[in-house]
């Protein structure tokens, strides 16, 4: 009898035990499903942000090429008017113009929203190589997004020269070679 009851117990504790290493197993993959869920969102709420960023860059070229267009119009026909365009007038439109070409809200506004997407960019850079100006941190996000130099010579109203130059300096500043790239230097850099 009493053998009964033992095997019976220990029948029933490894059944007990069964089901539990059941549950915990269940459990486990459900957790792990879960966690797959969230890094699938997760990624593609990446994949949309990028697509979101690139976007706005994309429009901050074409608004600055207009500008430079509309600015190149204006030069043109005060030339071709004279003094029957009145230089108060026109020295008025050209501020206008170049202020509108380097909008540092619009800047602020891509640097977060870059600084999101690319996991604090701005701070790592900022915090290895401390001798970069703003300048040329923001040459850096362009180059990360791997835009050309003639878009981001538009971009931020600069020749394509001065961005070669800037482009040269930012690379003695962070020690590479002339054999290195920057833009896949900064592609890579976390």
């Amino acid at each position: 009898m009493l053998l009964l009851i033992g095997t019976m117990w220990l029948i029933n504790r490894l059944a007990r035990r069964r089901a539990e290493l059941r549950h915990r197993k269940l459990q486990e993959r459900q957790e792990r499903e879960i966690i797959e869920l969230e890094n699938r969102k997760l990624s593609d709420e990446i994949s949309f942000k990028s697509k979101e960023l690139a976007s706005s860059a994309m429009h901050l070229i074409r608004r600055s090429e207009m500008l430079q267009a509309i600015r190149e119009e204006l030069v043109r026909q005060k030339e071709a008017l004279g003094t029957q365009y009145p230089n108060k007038y026109f020295n008025r439109l050209l501020a206008l113009i170049d202020s509108n070409l380097s909008s540092e809200h619009e800047w602020d506004v891509f640097q977060t929203n870059f600084d999101l997407i690319h996991k604090n960019f701005f701070r790592n850079l900022r915090f290895r190589y401390p001798e970069l100006s703003a300048g040329d941190l923001k040459l850096c996000a362009l180059l990360r997004l791997n835009l050309d130099t003639k878009e981001i010579a538009d971009m931020m109203n600069l020749t394509v020269r001065g961005v070669e130059a800037r482009r040269y300096r930012i690379r003695q500043k962070i020690g590479l070679s002339s054999q290195d790239s920057l833009t896949a230097f900064l592609i890579d850099f976390q």
